[in-house]
């Protein structure tokens, strides 16, 4: 399946692909392909990563504890 997305986004963008992955996020492609873009940007990020400081975020309204 990742390598499936990894063509659809060479293909399409990576903006059409994350439109088309939300469409039906039963499938499980929409956690995938987040999963697949978090840990690329952290590893072209290594630095940051490595020095940069935690700061923790606060959420407000009716889903604030549905937010990771």
């Amino acid at each position: 399946m990742l390598s499936q997305l990894k063509q659809s986004e060479l293909e399409i963008g990576p903006r059409a692909l994350a439109r088309e992955v939300s469409v039906d996020r039963a499938d499980g492609r929409v956690k995938l392909y987040l999963a697949y873009k978090a840990l690329n940007w952290r590893r072209e990020n290594k630095l940051l990563f490595m020095t940069g400081a935690y700061i923790p975020l606060m959420s407000m309204g009716d889903h604030k504890d549905h937010v990771c």
